[in-house]
């Protein structure tokens, strides 16, 4: 409310000089051309503000105790045919070769593999490809059985029944195939 108060004053002392300076009436500063030459003096105390706010409030929780679970490990086991595979083809040579169709009446029917690269400067400068065709349908691979440009060997069981033929892609490589059924 003080505030207020002080405001009001302060615009009637200022708002008549101004109103004096364009209006043509006389001035409220007698031989001042300007409000900034007046400068009144006005002295405003604020009155002191008490703010009352409630204690804080302090809650104590015990933290949870720390329960250690062990983590399951999951370990898998390859499964093995029920029936022991016999072998059925074998190829081995150092190039491109594709072989010739082959049935298979049971499944799953494995591909064993083994490749032995050129070895170079420490470095292996061979590679192995081994794609299945299926011979109903011979313009996609149904798996790629190897790939590599390591020393390697590897097994792959196929799912499926019918006529199948590879394609092993190589180069500066010594491979072997067999077909297990």
């Amino acid at each position: 409310m003080k505030y207020v108060l002080i405001l009001l004053l302060l615009s009637l002392l200022l708002f008549p000089a101004c109103i004096g300076k364009y209006s043509g009436a006389p001035p409220l500063y007698p031989g001042k051309t300007s409000i900034s030459e007046a400068q009144p003096t006005v002295t405003a105390t604020p009155p002191p503000v008490t703010i009352t706010a409630p204690a804080p409030t302090v809650t104590i929780t015990p933290a949870p105790a720390t329960v250690t679970t062990p983590i399951p490990t999951m370990t898998v086991t390859p499964t093995p045919p029920a029936t022991q595979l016999t072998l059925f083809k074998e190829w081995s040579g150092t190039g491109i070769k594709t072989t010739e169709p082959f049935t298979i009446d049971s499944q799953p029917w494995k591909i064993e593999w083994s490749s032995d690269p050129v070895i170079m400067g420490g470095q292996s400068v061979g590679m192995l490809q081994i794609m299945v065709y299926d011979s109903a349908n011979p313009n996609f691979p149904i798996t790629l059985a190897a790939n590599t440009s390591e020393k390697a060997s590897d097994t792959s069981y196929i799912y499926r029944r019918g006529a199948f033929y590879l394609t092993v892609n190589a180069a500066n490589t010594n491979w072997t195939v067999k077909i297990y059924r």
